[in-house]
């Protein structure tokens, strides 16, 4: 397990440290806004949650930035995670593909779960409204206190600013 661990941190390293910084949406989108927050619902380990969450583009370097989230699961966790723009090329449509890895912790009464993620999404950007961006992403969860495994999908929109 930990060799697989070891792996998968490896290779979204890898995949970080190679991801260009070109514009994900073609030329549909101004990519101005350098902050976002939003809202999303999703599951987490299999179980219904709810994340608000707050990211702020190219913290890092141009095209890698970090974002902070807020859980609710039938209890409170919060989360970190770097995010990078993948250069993939859409063309013209509006969409963006990232990648990332974070830590999360989850407060539970006398069970307090840690673990790493990886994650990978899409965001699509409304051409008519800029600021707002529906998103889908989805990876897996490794538990650092010895919780399990997971596998994590959400799904939320974005307000840029």
């Amino acid at each position: 397990m930990r060799k697989l661990i070891v792996s998968l941190l490896a290779f979204v390293a890898l995949g970080l440290g190679t991801a260009s910084a070109q514009d994900a949406f073609g030329n549909t989108v101004d990519l101005s806004p350098d902050y976002y927050a939003g809202v999303a619902g999703g599951l987490n380990g299999g179980n219904a949650a709810f994340f608000l969450h707050f990211g702020i583009s190219d913290l890092i370097t141009e095209g890698v930035g970090a974002r902070f989230s807020l859980l609710y699961n039938g209890a409170m966790g919060l989360g970190g995670d770097v995010i990078a723009n993948l250069p993939v090329n859409t063309g013209n449509a509006p969409l963006g593909i990232y990648a990332g890895a974070g830590l999360g912790i989850l407060f539970v009464p006398r069970n307090t779960s840690v673990n790493i993620g990886v994650l990978v999404g899409a965001e699509y950007r409304f051409t008519n409204f800029p600021e707002g961006g529906l998103f889908l992403e989805l990876g897996p969860a490794f538990s650092v206190t010895g919780h399990g495994n997971a596998f994590n999908l959400k799904a939320g929109f974005n307000y840029h600013f």
